[in-house]
């Protein structure tokens, strides 16, 4: 019998009180949870994944990598994006085995990524006053963008329904806070 997704809710819930900070998102029937450990701390304990019956069914290895922030699910390649800060990486996990399928270098103090499943691009925000547009066709992960955002812009929001990218640029240098809207390209 199939759960109701406030489950999955309540889980995610649950795991975000017991850490200091938690990112989860669905695939079907699997809850994708990328822990923090407790304290902040920069130790990865493990991105973890979890069942809809709310049982851990497997702990996946952070690789040496620290600091995995934001994290994201495309569905049509069935993987869990993380984004590491240190190193600046992206790895991307089988979502049924938890192999590393690939990494890939990306901007410097990431804290939002994004799946634009239509144009098969990846959007990662960054700290470092950067976006990185990744592009996720064929067998291969690569950079295809680097646009300049500011220092500090790293907290991102994209609506497929808008077809826009929301950036967040704090206050600098006299310039008011601010939120950028992209509009992404069919082609870059």
């Amino acid at each position: 019998m199939r759960r109701p997704l406030y489950l999955a809710a309540a889980i995610v819930a649950t795991v975000c009180l017991q850490t200091n900070s938690a990112h989860a998102q669905t695939l079907e029937d699997i809850i994708a949870a990328n822990i923090k450990s407790k304290g902040g701390l920069e130790k990865i304990k493990a991105t973890t994944t979890v069942r809809m019956s709310g049982s851990v069914v497997a702990r996946w290895s952070s690789l040496g990598c620290r600091s995995n922030y934001p994290m994201a699910l495309e569905s049509s390649r069935k993987r869990v994006l993380v984004a590491f800060r240190q190193p600046a990486t992206l790895v991307s996990f089988d979502a049924d085995s938890g192999a590393v399928q690939e990494r890939v270098e990306i901007c410097g103090d990431a804290d939002d990524v994004f799946v634009d499943a239509r144009r098969g691009y990846i959007y990662v925000a960054c700290g470092q006053g950067v976006m990185d547009v990744l592009s996720s066709r064929g067998d291969r992960t690569t950079r295809v963008a680097r646009i300049e955002t500011s220092p500090g812009a790293r907290t991102a929001f994209f609506s497929p329904e808008l077809d826009r990218l929301f950036v967040a640029a704090r206050a600098a240098g006299g310039e008011g806070a601010a939120v950028w809207v992209f509009r992404p390209a069919d082609t870059l």
